[in-house]
């Protein structure tokens, strides 16, 4: 398909009526002819017309050409990322399992040498997700373990999207503002009225269904409910008036009350689910509870779904938070369905855009629920676009996730003293940890799934991980207990990162020691951009680069500099490193070892998670007073990875 026949098809959806020719045509820059041969281009092969044409213009079938768009890479890739992102969809998401390298040339419009040089750039870029693409046989292969392809593709779903949508300022270019700022206004006041903090992701995450859910109630557009208006499917241990109960409560009575609707039952008990996964992962009961709320039989066919999904996308949806949210709004789809009520998604348009391979996936998902019975009518763009919302959520709190430290909370079940705790141990370090509660009757999980455990039970108990014994009250001793604990878990985490990891940054080839004095910081910056561009790094103007940021605002410390450049152009990831055993004067500071930080735009946020265990190392142990005295790269990689470093930062 033409650039210019996609362009068309754009156009055409802004539309619901007929559009003139000539008007297309001016839009386009081409001639009412070319239009014509465009639209009988687009509709020969199809079982039905893309375009439909009449005297009044051109009319396009929307879900025609979602079909049809759905089968077609978004653009023609252009640069090496999106070439690079191109190659990895044909593998995973298309499940291909070789690509034809000529084919694959004349699919991307581009020289055999550059494919062969893009491989090769891939091959650096993506070595630390451990996964490697190798030609045999003019066929492009994709090797690596499946929790690999998982993780690569995670990373490319983080990489290629354009907007953030659990961003406070980006709905605003969505919804009123004034909506905005009054709902936030009250998650904020009503979780500070209940002493419980809520983190950024866990509140844009709530504003974004409330506004949707406001939005909708304003239109009429409320479904019939999957749940009876008595029913109580909240909280297993959180009935009454616990705190989760009240934050619901109070949110809807406030929501209703400022923007004059009704939350029925069905909205309440979304609400609900959102509230209490704010808090800590739903439990197994919640999960009961939603079973014996939609249905056995529906729950299981959603689960089948979301395995579906799974093996097909490499997704990991099988999370209990994510089932029961999910299962939820598809409950509601079918009733929408089925009623012809179907809601308005005001994101829609935007979503197609930023993210295309979660729209696949939600259309794959749509498809899944024809075939299992659960629909059988027209779901249209914009409940789709609310599938898509959901799967984009999960990834990003589980992304989100990752950044904390997961901290298992034992405490014997009674008097509701395992949510009294947990919303302490939140109120403190909530921008540090996710909460899992487990019951003193339940068997500890594998010690992958935590780094540290407090209980106010004694012990002992059977883990590798440390136990921190606390009080139920939580006295200052015990907040200073646990906080001690999570540095020492970060510490343990970022050591780990920094052994794992080290060998995709550093390397021999990019290792120097200094035996002749080298005079000064410009120097050193030439000499090691003149290093890592020999061995492929970066460019011939890195060096210019580097000084010119350097110039800006010096990088040297105590000890030691970590010079860049502003961009990122590197090919890959990679630091250089001179060990100066006299000292090199810089900016008026010595400096005895100098690392020099190319930076890949591929591999930004997992560098950025590298850079910040290395400046822990050296800017808060003693490190670079045995690193200078290093004379060969086993000595200096010995060093780093000095587990007594690392212990030593309290």
């Amino acid at each position: 398909m033409q650039e210019k026949q996609r362009e068309l098809i754009r156009l055409l959806r802004q539309h619901t009526r007929p559009v003139p020719g000539p008007a297309l045509a001016r839009q386009l820059g081409v001639s009412t002819r070319t239009v014509q041969n465009y639209v009988r281009s687009l509709n020969a092969g199809e079982k039905r017309p893309i375009i439909h044409s009449s005297p009044e213009g051109y009319l396009l079938d929307q879900d025609a050409a979602r079909t049809l768009l759905s089968r077609l890479p978004a653009e023609l890739p252009q640069t090496y990322r999106e070439r690079s992102a191109y190659i990895i969809q044909r593998f995973l998401i298309d499940n291909a399992p070789s690509l034809n390298l000529y084919d694959l040339c004349d699919e991307l419009s581009i020289s055999y040498s550059l494919l062969k040089n893009d491989i090769q750039k891939m091959n650096a870029s993506y070595a630390y997700l451990h996964v490697r693409f190798y030609c045999r046989s003019n066929e492009l292969l994709l090797g690596g373990k499946e929790r690999d392809f998982r993780r690569l593709l995670n990373h490319m779903i983080q990489e290629t999207k354009q907007k953030d949508f659990v961003d406070i300022d980006v709905l605003k270019n969505y919804f009123p503002e004034e909506n905005v700022q009054k709902i936030f206004s009250i998650i904020s006041d009503v979780y500070r009225e209940a002493s419980c903090h809520l983190n950024d992701f866990a509140a844009s995450n709530l504003l974004l269904h409330l506004l949707i859910m406001v939005n909708r109630l304003h239109r009429k557009e409320t479904p019939a409910d999957s749940v009876s208006p008595h029913t109580t499917v909240l909280f297993p241990k959180d009935l009454g008036n616990g705190t989760h109960t009240r934050i619901v409560q109070a949110i809807r009575q406030r929501i209703e009350s400022a923007f004059s609707v009704s939350i029925g039952a069905e909205d309440f008990l979304q609400l609900g689910l959102l509230v209490r996964s704010s808090f800590t992962h739903l439990s197994e009961t919640s999960i009961e509870q939603l079973e014996s709320a939609l249905g056995s039989r529906f729950l299981c066919t959603v689960q089948q779904i979301i395995q579906a999904v799974e093996r097909k996308y490499l997704l990991m949806l099988g999370t209990d938070h994510f089932i029961t949210t999910f299962s939820l709004h598809l409950k509601n789809l079918t009733l929408r369905v089925s009623n012809n009520s179907q809601i308005v998604n005001p994101i829609k348009d935007d979503l197609r855009e930023s993210s295309p391979f979660l729209y696949d996936v939600a259309i794959y998902i749509i498809q899944l629920m024809k075939e299992t019975g659960l629909i059988s009518g027209k779901v249209s763009e914009d409940e789709i676009s609310f599938l898509v919302l959901h799967l984009y959520a999960e990834i990003e709190r589980q992304t989100e996730n990752e950044k904390y430290l997961r901290c298992l909370l034992l405490v014997p079940d009674y008097l509701n003293a395992a949510d009294q705790l947990s919303q302490k141990l939140l109120a403190r370090f909530s921008d540090q940890i996710t909460l899992t509660s487990l019951s003193a009757m339940e068997d500890l999980p594998s010690p992958s799934r935590y780094d540290f455990l407090v209980t106010t039970l004694n012990g002992p108990f059977s883990t590798p991980r440390e136990v921190v014994h606390v009080s139920p009250m939580m006295t200052a001793r015990d907040y200073l207990a646990v906080g001690r604990a999570i540095d020492r878990a970060q510490n343990r985490r970022s050591l780990k990162y920094l052994t794992e990891n080290f060998s995709y940054y550093f390397s021999a080839e990019n290792f120097l020691v200094d035996t002749c004095a080298v005079r000064s910081g410009e120097e050193v910056i030439c000499l090691l951009s003149s290093l890592l561009n020999r061995n492929g790094y970066v460019d011939s103007d890195f060096a210019r680069r580097v000084m010119q940021r350097e110039a800006a605002i010096s990088t040297a410390y105590r000890g030691f500099a970590i010079p860049h450049a502003a961009d990122m152009n590197a090919t890959c990831n990679a630091i250089a490193v001179l060990i100066s055993q006299g000292g090199v004067p810089w900016n008026g500071n010595t400096v005895h070892i100098v690392f020099l930080m190319a930076i890949s735009p591929d591999m930004l946020i997992d560098f950025q998670i590298f850079y910040q265990t290395l400046a822990l190392l050296l800017t808060e142990t003693s490190i670079i007073d045995t690193l200078q005295n290093c004379r060969s790269f086993e000595q200096f990689k010995d060093t780093l990875l000095d587990p007594r470093f690392i212990e030593s930062i309290r």
